[in-house]
């Protein structure tokens, strides 16, 4: 075989040449063959499986980023407000301590002016002259409310089966308290401004100011607030008006001088769908089994607030101590 290859390479040197070419290229096609059809099968399942998994780590991560986004907004709705609400509720019952000087140590003006209830008889026609029957307010009352009161609020539709609160002071010739849009108080002590809060059918929590004069058009405070319950905190006994021994909710003959505390719940919303439809059910105070299948998250929220003009107020005279 090498002295047939010799002679064929010395013989005829372009068969040699090509002999050489022919051998490359030969590995070249062999390389060059593809892939098997099972092969191609193989690796397409492979990718899809790949896919398929970041696919789920993407729904994942959206979902989970959807559920941060729901709790965050709630929580920021519900805080703003609740503390909103909270920070005007400590006002109700507000009375401008007029002149204190060196020689009244104990501002006695403001400290009768506080016995708004359980006072003796015969300071009655005096406090009631301070706080008098006026609008939703009963004589000597600084608190109202309405129970899933409905209808509308300068306009505005009030949510189904929510509550309605309403506060009251007294004009302020210091010009320092604000009330709910952030503007001064009458300074005509003589006037009172009216606050009132309740929950939009828009998933907004409104309040109106009724500033001495004319009501305002309500301003929406914060979004994402769907229903409201307010309770009220009473002191029945006579001789101990700091202690609550009931929460009622607002109806006819309702004694809302005895009112100490406002317990409020409110049920904030999101405003996007990052749950399933199944149904959700939800308390808030005294309404139980709130129901919905809407894939929003909703969260509830409570608080209990003092009225403190009410609570500064001494026992009743001759009572016992």
């Amino acid at each position: 075989m090498v002295k047939k290859l010799e002679v064929k390479q010395s013989g005829h040197p372009r068969a040699g040449r090509a002999l050489r070419s022919a051998i490359p290229m030969r590995m070249s096609a062999k390389k060059q063959r593809g892939m098997t059809f099972i092969e191609l099968i193989v690796s397409l399942v492979i990718g899809l499986f790949m896919v398929a998994g970041i696919l789920q780590v993407f729904v994942g991560s959206r979902q989970s980023l959807d559920v941060i986004r729901a709790q965050s907004s709630m929580q920021e709705a519900a805080r703003f407000g609740m503390n909103f609400i909270a920070s005007q509720a400590r006002q109700a019952g507000y009375l401008n301590a007029g002149l204190i000087d060196n020689t009244d140590l104990f501002a006695s003006t403001l400290v009768s002016k506080f016995q708004m209830t359980q006072y003796a008889e015969d300071m009655e026609p005096w406090v009631e002259e301070i706080w008098p029957q006026q609008g939703d307010f009963d004589p000597m009352a600084v608190i109202s409310g309405d129970d899933a009161a409905g209808g509308t609020e300068g306009g505005i539709t009030i949510a189904a089966n929510t509550d309605v609160l309403r506060i009251r002071l007294q004009g302020d010739p210091d010009g320092v308290m604000l009330d709910c849009e952030g503007i001064a108080l009458t300074t005509d002590p003589s006037e009172y401004v009216h606050m009132t809060f309740f929950v939009g059918d828009d998933e907004q929590l409104y309040c109106r100011v009724f500033d001495g004069v004319v009501n305002r058009a309500p301003i929406a405070l914060v979004s994402g607030i769907e229903n409201m319950q307010v309770q009220y905190g009473i002191a029945t006994d006579p001789n101990n008006r700091f202690a609550v021994d009931q929460y009622v909710t607002a109806g006819l003959g309702m004694d809302w001088t005895q009112v100490m505390t406002v317990r409020i719940g409110i049920l904030a919303v999101s405003d996007n769908e990052p749950l399933d439809n199944d149904q959700q059910e939800y308390d808030i105070l005294d309404v139980d089994d709130l129901q919905f299948s809407d894939g929003k998250a909703r969260q509830v929220f409570t608080q209990t607030i003092a009225l403190r003009g009410n609570l500064s107020n001494g026992k009743k005279a001759g009572a016992a101590q």
